[in-house]
C-alpha cells in the first residue's frame, strides 16, 4: 500500500481513477459540526449546518479534483489516483513537463471554484438574499436554515467555493 494512503479510505473509482478520502477531510467536517454546536445558540437544527457543510465541502472538493482530472487528461496526461482533502485534493498524475500545461492542470480546479462562486454570488446578490461581503468573509460561514433552504444552501456553496479558491491560490 502506498504510504500517502495510510490515512485515507476508498470511495470508489470515478472515470477509471481511484478516489480516496483522507482522514483530514472527515476531521474538517467534524470540526465544522463541533464549532456549530459550541458557537450557535442551540436552536434547531443544531447539527444541520455542520452536516450540510460536510456535504457541500465533499461536493466542492470532488468537482475541484474532477476539473483537474479533465484538464490533465485533455492535455495528454494520466491521473493515477485522487485523494480528497478539505482544501481540494492531492492527485498522483503523469503529464509532460511543460510549465504551461502544469499551470493549466493546477489552475483547473480553482478556476471551476471561482466560476461556481461567481454564479452563486450573482444569484444571491440579485435576489437580495445575501451581499457580496458576507459571501467572501472567511471567518463568517453561512448558516443553513431549513425554512429558506435554497438561499442558505446557495450561500454555503458560494462560501465554500470561495474559501477553496483562496486556499488554492496559496503557492
Amino acid at each position: 500500500m502506498n504510504e500517502r494512503f495510510d490515512w485515507s479510505a476508498s470511495i470508489g473509482r470515478w472515470f477509471g481513477v481511484p478516489i480516496r478520502m483522507h482522514l483530514f477531510f472527515l476531521t474538517a467536517v467534524l470540526l465544522g459540526m463541533a464549532l456549530e454546536w459550541n458557537h450557535r445558540d442551540h436552536t434547531p437544527p443544531i447539527i444541520g449546518t455542520g452536516l450540510v457543510f460536510g456535504l457541500v465541502l465533499f461536493g466542492t472538493a470532488l468537482i475541484h479534483e474532477l476539473a483537474r482530472l479533465m484538464a490533465i487528461t485533455h492535455l495528454g496526461g494520466h491521473v493515477d489516483s485522487i485523494t480528497l482533502m478539505p482544501w481540494g485534493g492531492v492527485s498522483a498524475f503523469r503529464m509532460s513537463d511543460s510549465p504551461q500545461q502544469r499551470l493549466v492542470a493546477a489552475a483547473a480546479g480553482a478556476f471551476l471554484n471561482g466560476c461556481v462562486f461567481l454564479f452563486c454570488a450573482a444569484l444571491l446578490t440579485q435576489s437580495s438574499h445575501s451581499d457580496f461581503v458576507e459571501l467572501i468573509h472567511p471567518f463568517n460561514p453561512p448558516e443553513f436554515y431549513l425554512g429558506s433552504w435554497q438561499s442558505s444552501l446557495l450561500s454555503m456553496i458560494a462560501w465554500v467555493n470561495f474559501q477553496m479558491l483562496l486556499l488554492n491560490l496559496i503557492p
